[in-house]
């Protein structure tokens, strides 16, 4: 057997200056090579920071005037000056850190994230209060029924405690249980008695199409009050004149329909609130929204809901807002139209008792002691008229009600 020829001593030095040849190269277009894996722009634009670390991302943004709707990661009050800072990915914000001396981030990459465990539990909870004092109030009493006089009153008081559990048997099954409490905001006393806020299971099939049944929101101004985001300052119309309760026990179904952005859901209930079943109509609830990547937030609301006796309610409600990050404006309309049964019409008498007094014709004011109560101003003081049955309740008057036509 022959030994293996070896390489001749021209064959040696012609692969030695190839060698050489490749080093060089390397070493001299390598600055070009990390000048183009690290690409960074920023941009200001409206009082924001546009960050980029994708070169197509920032010509798109540049082309289309500051238009481009790409997805991106928001962090508010991220900037130098309190400004939110928007960036095109995950390296974009190392890149920013790092020029501005901000600690560097470590974020999971898809082949990184661990399968989430089932089943899994989590409890929390909320609470929050703070200390009054009546300075003035334009009514004289605490109520229509109750003549204590409040002002100059103070003291501490609960607004809300809540206690909640969730569970979860897989990605698709959960359920949740929520006890709520508060302070009595009547000054009537008493113990803050917890009660059951939430208590519902909710199946997800077909990808984003989900079933829950129990006692959990309803569909009048769930939606309605996120979007308007500032309850703590004011109720939204549908909330404020109680057209509806914000929980109800039911079914619903709801999901994203084919077109991107859109939603609907439908709902049927006992339209008993939070507590057990006491009448004898049930209500259907419909809704469809859409929102867009511009802030563009559009809804359509439609209930029906039957009472004893037939008599039926009618609730239309339209939303056309706007919402960004300093401002938000886009006024509900929420309408009602309530049927009277005609043998009710004719005898003037309600099936639980006597017609209540007619309703007085001039202008009224909303009192601040229960919504739905109003009261008119008189020379010696003011005089009260009894407040309104609650629409969640399921009672309404005969012959006409002051609920009747569109909402206050």
């Amino acid at each position: 057997m022959r030994p293996p020829k070896l390489p001749s001593r021209k064959t040696f030095r012609n692969s030695t200056r190839w060698l050489a040849a490749t080093l060089f190269a390397s070493l001299l277009f390598a600055p070009t090579a990390l000048a183009q894996a690290f690409f960074y722009n920023e941009v200001v634009k409206d009082g924001r920071i546009y960050v980029f670390a994708v070169p197509a991302k920032s010509e798109a943004f540049a082309r289309g005037g500051g238009t481009d709707t790409s997805p991106a990661i928001e962090r508010r009050a991220y900037g130098p000056r309190g400004e939110t800072v928007v960036f095109d990915s995950e390296d974009a914000i190392n890149l920013y850190n790092f020029k501005h001396g901000l600690p560097g981030e470590a974020f999971a990459r898809p082949g990184d994230t661990a399968a989430p465990q089932f089943p899994s539990h989590k409890i929390s909870g909320l609470m929050f209060g703070d200390y009054y004092w009546y300075y003035d109030r334009h009514q004289d009493g605490t109520s229509s029924d109750d003549a204590a006089a409040v002002k100059g009153q103070h003291g501490l008081w609960f607004r809300r405690l809540y206690f909640t559990y969730d569970f979860a048997a897989s990605d698709r099954l959960t359920t949740r249980f929520r006890l709520e409490a508060n302070s009595d905001g009547q000054f009537e006393g008493g113990d803050i008695v917890p009660y059951v806020k939430d208590g519902y299971i909710r199946w997800t099939f077909a990808e984003k199409q989900r079933l829950t049944l129990g006692i959990h929101p309803t569909l009048t101004f769930d939606w309605l009050e996120g979007l308007w985001g500032l309850r703590h300052i004011e109720k939204t119309p549908a909330d404020l004149y109680r057209l509806d309760s914000s929980r109800d026990f039911g079914i619903t179904v709801d999901g994203s329909a084919p077109v991107r952005g859109l939603v609907y859901a439908a709902q049927f209930g006992n339209e008993s609130g939070a507590g057990s079943e006491t009448r004898e109509g049930k209500i259907l609830r419909f809704e469809t929204r859409y929102g867009g990547n511009v802030g563009l937030a559009l809804e359509g609301f439609y209930s029906f809901g039957t009472g004893p006796s037939g008599e039926n309610r009618h609730t239309a409600q339209g939303i056309g807002g706007f919402q960004r990050d300093r401002f938000r404006a886009g006024p509900p309309r929420p309408h009602r139209r309530s049927r009277i049964p005609s043998p009710l019409r004719a005898g003037c008498a309600s099936p639980t008792g006597p017609r209540p007094p007619p309703q007085p014709t001039e202008p009224r004011t909303p009192t601040a002691g229960r919504t739905g109560s109003w009261s008119k101003s008189t020379r010696s003081g003011r005089s009260a008229w009894p407040a309104f049955p609650s629409s969640s309740s399921g009672s309404s008057w005969p012959c006409g009600s002051p609920g009747a036509g569109s909402a206050w």
